[in-house]
């Protein structure tokens, strides 16, 4: 029993880091997509209100990409506090939870685009990358709540 709650408590320490650095690597693609749509703030401006609307929607951009990645460190450092055995937090799970479901409606949505999609061209593929990227997501996040509650029953067991 210790064996395995050393390894849960090992899967929560390398999950939360990963989901640290997710949170960056999300970060960084939305603000690299975003100029890849777009183009610059400025760029090919017409008059004062298309560069004042593409301004506030890069901002939206940015603040939800801010949200995004600190939810994911929440998630993250949280799991690595409770595998180093510190503290168990529960809204971190929940947060989690709510992450996996979010997830798993992403990927049926990126299928559903992907079927009615007839041709092979730039979209498709890229539903395909964010598929399996999503679909690991889902498998991470499984194990991290698995995790989770695994290592709190057996930290019980053994009276910790």
């Amino acid at each position: 029993m210790e064996r395995e709650l050393r390894k849960r408590r090992d899967d929560l320490m390398v999950i939360g880091s990963g989901f640290v650095l997710l949170g960056i690597w999300d970060m960084i693609k939305t603000a690299a997509a975003f100029v890849m749509e777009n183009g610059n703030v400025v760029d090919e401006a017409g008059d004062g209100m298309q560069i004042i609307a593409r301004i506030i929607l890069f901002a939206f951009a940015f603040v939800v990409g801010g949200i995004d990645f600190l939810i994911r460190y929440y998630i993250g450092k949280s799991a690595i506090a409770e595998g180093q055995g510190l503290a168990k937090k529960n809204g971190y799970l929940v947060l989690a939870g709510i992450l996996l479901f979010l997830s798993v409606i992403n990927v049926v949505y990126c299928i559903f685009k992907l079927v009615n999609t007839g041709t092979l061209d730039k979209t498709v593929l890229s539903n395909l990358v964010t598929i399996f990227v999503d679909i690991t997501i889902c498998a991470v996040t499984a194990v991290l709540i698995y995790s989770a509650f695994r290592s709190r029953a057996l930290a019980k067991k053994l009276g910790e």
